[in-house]
């Protein structure tokens, strides 16, 4: 059987993004999602492994 969808996100990556969302006071997913694609510090710790 052959590989189908996406390739997994790194934990790595995941564990930064629910510990800003920690510290920053966002629980909701989705909100997540948008301040990943607009916020600055975010999109550096993803540079910056």
């Amino acid at each position: 059987m052959g590989y189908m969808g996406r390739p997994p996100y790194d934990p790595k990556d995941m564990l930064k993004l629910h510990i800003y969302g920690y510290l920053n006071r966002i629980r909701s997913s989705r909100r997540l999602e948008h301040e990943a694609s607009r916020n600055i510090e975010v999109i550096f710790s993803r540079i910056l492994k």
